[in-house]
């Protein structure tokens, strides 16, 4: 993946978008859910893309339910070579955002 698109992504993606896609998914987030993910997108996204997100997984775990770690988890493990960032950033497709001032 172009990491300079990435980074125009995680830059435009707003809460707002991470709460609709995870109700697409089945997930149902409070608002410390969705800061948290949101805040872990945004500092973390390289890692999440071509590090081991595994430690920020187990970071995650004990501080979202249980049930929506597991329906992470389970994304993750669906999506196995799409990272979990790309599962939110996707959210921005669905909803038809498109970024135009690419140079």
């Amino acid at each position: 993946m172009n990491i300079y698109l990435i980074s125009e992504y995680v830059n435009r993606l707003r809460k707002s978008d991470i709460i609709y896609y995870a109700e697409k998914q089945g997930i149902s987030l409070d608002k410390e859910e969705v800061e948290l993910i949101y805040n872990y997108i945004k500092k973390d996204y390289k890692t999440i893309i071509y590090g081991n997100p595994k430690d920020i997984l187990n970071e995650i775990k004990f501080k979202v339910k249980p049930l929506t770690y597991n329906k992470i988890e389970n994304l993750y493990i669906k999506f196995n070579n799409v990272s979990l960032l790309a599962f939110f950033i996707s959210c921005l497709k669905h909803s038809k955002k498109v970024i135009t001032n690419f140079k």
